[in-house]
């Protein structure tokens, strides 16, 4: 049989984060890291690969300091794409950037209204970006989704999952759809229904499986998509719950795979090694509240792959 087993790997690399972003950059065969918040050292604007071994600092200058953004992989263009995020003091961002693996690059500032906590994946049928959801002005739970082709921005669908933020957005490159998992809504309480996105419409395709969370992360593996983590409220009554479970999605089926790994965590990072057929995972937060003067953002480095084993 196949298990899922997570390994985690150096300890030395970007400072402990939470609320940053990653993608695998497939042609120069490295996960890309940007931004995030750290408790010490408030929100980062540095750039870190890692080929599986070591984690690099490629650049200290950029795009401004944010989190809470979202990147991915543009493999026809060859670059990662980043969007939107929120600075220190609350101000949201709805500019474009693209990364080289030598410089950032500016390539809109115009386009989806300004927003943090949004999903985004890569949708390499049809060579689109797409976005949904997120917080835009004040608490406002977002329910848009849009398409960058590399050239502009294009409002797609008005209607489809409802408004929300923290979701975790996969491209299925198997069955060419984007696949949508949860999310906080307006009510602060998580969401657990799945919906797929074909570029003409969005279809609710479950309402059970994986445990209801936001702020998870999910990403394509080959074969189904993973999800890992999350939080089930940001409401301070009942305390919150974080998970450190993993789910696979195959189309029709959440099927939990192993509580083994990782410790729970939310507001991480994932992206999915495509050369070394490795999932990987860096940072988040293990906890929820007002932070302690002692507390850490997580700063750890994890891989999981698919290994067969005897029953």
């Amino acid at each position: 049989m196949a298990r899922l087993l997570g390994t985690q790997k150096q300890h030395m690399g970007p400072l402990g984060r939470m609320g940053h972003a990653m993608a695998f950059d497939a042609v120069r065969r490295r996960t890309v890291l940007f931004g995030g918040e750290t408790l010490g050292s408030g929100l980062l604007n540095d750039t870190w690969e890692w080929d599986g071994e070591l984690w690099t600092q490629m650049a200290n200058s950029g795009p401004p300091v944010r989190c809470d953004h979202t990147m991915v992989y543009d493999a026809t263009r060859r670059q990662a794409v980043m969007f939107g995020g929120v600075n220190g003091i609350g101000e949201l961002f709805g500019d474009t950037w693209g990364w080289s693996g030598a410089d950032w690059m500016q390539l809109s500032d115009s386009g989806p209204p300004k927003r943090s906590n949004h999903g985004a994946a890569y949708d390499s049928a049809r060579q689109r970006l797409v976005i949904f959801g997120g917080t835009s002005d004040g608490p406002t739970r977002r329910s848009d989704t849009w398409e960058w082709d590399g050239l502009e921005w294009t409002q797609v669908a008005v209607t489809g999952p409802t408004p929300r933020k923290g979701l975790a957005m996969a491209f299925d490159s198997r069955r060419k759809k984007t696949v949508l998992f949860g999310g906080i809504g307006a009510d602060g309480t998580a969401l657990g229904d799945t919906w797929e996105w074909d570029g003409v419409d969005w279809t609710r395709s479950a309402d059970f499986g994986a445990s209801a969370c936001g702020d998870a992360a999910m990403v394509f593996s080959g074969q189904r998509s993973a999800l890992f983590g999350g939080i089930d409220s940001i409401n301070a009554v009942p305390p919150p719950h974080l998970f450190g479970t993993t789910w696979d999605w195959d189309g029709k089926h959440w099927v939990l795979r192993q509580d083994m790994g990782p410790a729970p965590r939310w507001r991480h990072a994932m992206a999915f090694d495509k050369q070394r057929r490795a999932i990987v995972l860096f940072g988040g937060f293990g906890m929820f509240g007002a932070p302690k003067p002692d507390d850490r953002a997580l700063g750890d480095t994890w891989e999981a792959e698919e290994k067969r084993v005897d029953a």
